[in-house]
């Protein structure tokens, strides 16, 4: 919700049918947030989602590396 309303403040892609979504909407009130609360909570989510991209980034390192030793492994067996 909060990443949503970070990069889509205007039209909020959120499914309120969901019960995370509904008990958090019922848990968490706009007007109890403090401006300094709604900032660091909009940080900590720009933080998850870096970490998120992150670990995907290597994992796609590592598929290629994957693949890359494979091929070597492929040639050598040819060679011999």
């Amino acid at each position: 919700m909060i990443y949503e309303s970070i990069h889509h403040p205007e039209n909020p892609n959120i499914n309120i049918n969901n019960k995370g979504v509904k008990r958090a909407t019922e848990i968490v009130s706009f007007e109890n947030i403090s401006p300094d609360e709604w900032e660091e909570a909009k940080i900590e989510a720009a933080k998850r989602k870096v970490v998120e991209l992150e670990r995907e980034m290597g994992k796609d390192e590592r598929s290629i590396e994957i693949a890359k030793n494979a091929i070597k492994a492929s040639l050598i067996t040819l060679i011999a």
